[in-house]
């Protein structure tokens, strides 16, 4: 569930080539994309897989399809926090096989009845923010440009950035316009048209649903 990138490159592989993997999978409403695929040992594998997968009920789905074929639980290991401010991955998850316990004691699998076998089988899950990813509508406009244009254009204009901006140039054209229209973000032309906006949304509501005012820091 990685996303490729020129960092972390995908083999596209067919799922018919992993005979350790394909096996394993639940089939039915998926459809997979095998990044990459290592065997080692007698049955062991490592394995990046994609899926069209975006909501985290979607991918506890799929969790649990995974282990009715397998016929193993899968338990949390690990949650990471989303920040609001870097949202490349909207959702994260570390999960391991129920036969490692992880005891705590080292006598725990002394006892009768125990079920660890310190199996080492995880499964990393990631769930990526697509609309923060511009490199794909990157390559596009970069791609309409060579359909479009001459070898000669093509190099000229995709060195041009208000022809092909990169993301940063796109920052500082808006916050520049931005700037220029509404000054500092607490100035008092900012102030005024946040002042204006809740007034129109007060008249519209008959009420007073919003207020807004200056702290003593400004």
């Amino acid at each position: 569930m990685e996303t490729c990138s020129t960092d972390n490159p995908c083999a596209n592989l067919q799922l018919e080539s992993c005979p350790r993997l394909e096996p394993i999978l639940p089939k039915l409403g998926y459809e997979y994309k095998v990044c990459s695929y290592e065997e080692h040992g007698t049955s062991g594998m490592d394995c990046t897989l994609r899926l069209c997968l975006t909501e985290k009920a979607d991918v506890f789905k799929w969790v649990k399809d995974l282990e009715d074929v397998t016929e193993t639980t899968w338990r949390t290991s690990k949650t990471y926090p989303v920040s609001q401010h870097k949202q490349k991955n909207v959702f994260r998850v570390d999960l391991h096989c129920h036969h490692n316990t992880r005891p705590k004691s080292s006598t725990a699998d002394l006892r009768k009845g125990s079920k660890n076998t310190r199996c080492l089988s995880t499964i990393y899950v990631k769930i990526k923010n697509a609309s923060t990813d511009s490199r794909g509508r990157t390559d596009t406009i970069k791609l309409i440009f060579q359909v479009s244009c001459t070898n000669e254009e093509y190099t000229r204009l995709s060195a041009d950035r208000s022809c092909c901006p990169d993301l940063q140039y796109c920052y500082r054209v808006f916050y520049h316009k931005f700037k220029t229209h509404y000054g500092d973000t607490g100035g008092e032309k900012m102030m005024l048209f946040l002042d204006n906006k809740v007034q129109d949304f007060n008249e519209k509501n008959n009420d007073e649903c919003v207020k807004i005012d200056t702290t003593s820091d400004g």
